[in-house]
């Protein structure tokens, strides 16, 4: 199948030589240095396996800002922060056709009903991604840990049902692709792992592993995990269940967790705060919750949003 991939970081890189190793044709919808790197050097991806190289001649690179150079494609990966949609409108509206999937691997509850703000047409789902990857420079990635998993699914009836032709998009790859008939729940578990370790490693700027081996750092996160469900189970989730769930996956992965705002903090990039632990406050506010331990930690990122390089 032709497949963009808009966005070419560290889940973009990764998930999309997957898919060049699945027997796809990729176009990879990058910008700046990355796209020179990978139109020129190629693609290289280090695992615990080793290093895999990807010639530049097996896949397509289209720099996001060459509009002219771009076509309606039959799948679209997001993969670019959600602080950078505004930056991508132009590209997904030539991507994208009516019978295209697209599917948003972007953190936050509802990057769907985000991209359907913008405008964006085509069939729309979520992709929840599980996946420790960096890229260590431009076309260079790094994966670490056992999992590589997306979830996917739609809360649409109607797309949920058509979803049984993608499910074997990631055959032949190292990727475990599950479609999830209820989207929602699994949409909200993965906003709390992520609103919560981003947000408490982001602040303390220290790895998961290191703060967990305190027990007064264990109850914290619990305590912040807790507040999020709390709102999912107002939301109509199984809060509970979620609390359980997310809390033995950070105990049994927690040497290999490394979230995308502790790192981007570290460099002075720009934070996904907003679409993570903002999202956190904000839903309290709305639901006349408190949320306090979300609210210490947003105040202490919020200076940083921006970035600071």
């Amino acid at each position: 199948m032709r497949v963009a991939i808009v966005g070419a970081g560290a889940i973009g890189g990764y998930f999309g030589a997957q898919l060049i190793k699945a027997g796809h044709s990729v176009n990879f919808v990058a910008r700046g240095v990355t796209a020179e790197s990978l139109k020129v050097n190629g693609l290289a991806l280090q695992t615990d396996a080793g290093v895999e190289r990807l010639d530049s001649r097996d896949f397509k690179v289209t720099n996001v800002e060459d509009y002219d150079s771009q076509s309606a494609e039959e799948i679209v990966f997001v993969c670019v922060k959600t602080y950078s949609n505004d930056s991508i409108v132009h590209s997904l509206e030539r991507l994208v056709g009516s019978d295209t999937w697209v599917i948003t691997l972007q953190n936050g509850l509802q990057p769907v009903a985000d991209l359907k703000k913008l405008g964006i047409p085509g069939k729309i789902i979520q992709g929840i991604a599980y996946i420790e990857a960096t890229q260590t420079s431009p076309g260079v990635y790094l994966q670490e840990g056992e999992v590589a998993r997306i979830v996917y699914g739609a809360d649409e009836p109607s797309l949920n049902i058509a979803l049984t032709e993608l499910k074997s998009l990631f055959s032949g790859s190292s990727v475990e692709f599950n479609h999830a008939i209820d989207i929602v729940q699994e949409s909200w578990k993965k906003f709390t792992f992520i609103a919560s370790v981003a947000g408490i490693t982001a602040c303390t700027r220290k790895r998961l592993s290191t703060l967990l081996s305190d027990r007064s750092w264990q109850a914290i996160m619990e305590s912040v995990v807790t507040e999020i469900t709390h709102l999912a189970d107002i939301s109509g989730g199984d809060g509970g269940a979620i609390r359980r769930e997310v809390l033995k996956f950070i105990n049994e992965n927690q040497k290999d967790i490394v979230a995308s705002m502790h790192t981007d903090v570290s460099a002075g990039r720009p934070l996904e705060l907003e679409a993570l632990t903002g999202k956190v406050c904000s839903l309290g506010r709305s639901f006349g919750v408190d949320t306090p331990l979300n609210k210490v930690i947003y105040g202490a990122l919020e200076p940083f949003k921006y970035g600071t390089s």
